[in-house]
């Protein structure tokens, strides 16, 4: 009964998705064994802005991070409805995206990968937008554009450059033309954060912050057995 309406695109539908979420996030709110807030070493300059007003307030950041969660499976659900890469238009790959992401606490506590997936996002639908242009650069560039700003809060999130490049290979925008806006795109932001840096005279510090980021490895979890067959 419970599946025959989730799958259905009906209003009911989609307002079980926040009550869902509430639900399987409950215990982040009660849990004080992790930190209310997941830090990767030096923190990027973005989320270090949301730290300083979050400051480890457990209750508000794990209402940001279901809050973002939430965008993501709506944007995720939008996007596949949209293009019609699901035959059916229904709620139920939201649903998926969450039991996807929401298997441990730990995972549900805020981090910069939660600010970084909206924008992955946002930049796929920019190529998918650019597909039926003629010229696409602009597209691309914005594309590149909200990566980088997401890698603002995520390092690690610069590297999906090499999945935008697969989608306007696979979209056929991958041109010359395309592959220099993106480039330009994805190093804006760092020009602007670099620039913003240089004139407080920290410059240094930004470039040992991003080379810091860019080559640690991921210390965010330490799986078990099963959490490693989950993922």
């Amino acid at each position: 009964m419970l599946f025959k309406t989730i799958n259905q695109n009906t209003i009911a539908a989609y307002a079980l998705l926040p009550i869902f979420m509430i639900g399987i996030w409950m215990n982040a709110f009660l849990d004080v064994s992790h930190p209310a807030i997941v830090l990767n070493q030096d923190t990027m300059p973005l989320l270090t802005m949301v730290l300083s007003v979050l400051q480890q307030n457990v209750l508000v950041s794990t209402g940001v991070s279901i809050f973002l969660a939430l965008i993501m499976a709506l944007g995720v659900n939008r996007i596949l409805n949209k293009y019609a890469l699901v035959n059916i238009q229904t709620p139920m790959p939201g649903f998926i995206y969450l039991l996807f992401v929401s298997g441990f606490i730990s995972i549900q506590k805020l981090s910069g990968i939660w600010f970084f997936t909206p924008l992955l996002l946002l930049a796929i639908e920019r190529l998918f937008n650019g597909a039926d242009q003629r010229k696409p650069m602009s597209w691309c560039f914005e594309a590149a554009f909200l990566l980088s700003i997401g890698s603002l809060f995520y390092a690690k999130g610069f590297y999906f450059i090499l999945l935008l490049w697969i989608s306007m290979f696979i979209l056929r925008i991958f041109t010359l033309r395309s592959i220099v806006a993106s480039l330009i795109g994805l190093l804006l932001p760092y020009f602007f954060a670099f620039a913003g840096y240089f004139l407080l005279d920290q410059g240094s510090v930004f470039m040992n912050l991003i080379r810091t980021n860019f080559t640690s490895a991921i210390p965010f979890y330490n799986h078990t057995l099963f959490s490693q067959i989950y993922i």
